[in-house]
């Protein structure tokens, strides 16, 4: 997928806002390593539970008080990712380590 193809990340963005997250998660184990681009989305207060998110790009995209209780974060970019008033961040699944920088931060967070 070319990050760069604007239509492709309004697809992505629509799906991910216009579906339920069952349906979301379908399409996305269709084609696992598929890179899903989500940079500078707002999904602010969005009901993202569960929902699979792995191999998406998250850089510069808000999650304030977005719900991601169990959500999937493998191989997920996040940089300067807003998470103000996320709800679940303890529950969230991630695989290998992944590396991020969220809102301000200057250091990156490691997950383990």
């Amino acid at each position: 997928m070319d990050f760069e193809d604007p239509q492709a990340k309004f697809a992505h963005l629509h799906n991910l806002k216009k579906t339920d997250i069952e349906t979301w998660n379908s399409s996305r184990q269709k084609d696992p390593s598929l890179r899903t681009d989500l940079r500078e989305a707002d999904l602010t207060g969005m009901q993202l539970r569960g929902a699979n998110l792995s191999r998406a790009d998250l850089v510069w995209a808000d999650f304030s008080d977005a719900n991601l209780r169990g959500a999937t974060l493998e191989g997920t970019i996040f940089g300067n990712t807003k998470l103000t008033g996320a709800l679940g961040l303890e529950t969230c699944r991630y695989a290998g380590r992944a590396s991020s920088t969220f809102e301000h931060s200057k250091n990156p967070v490691l997950f383990p």
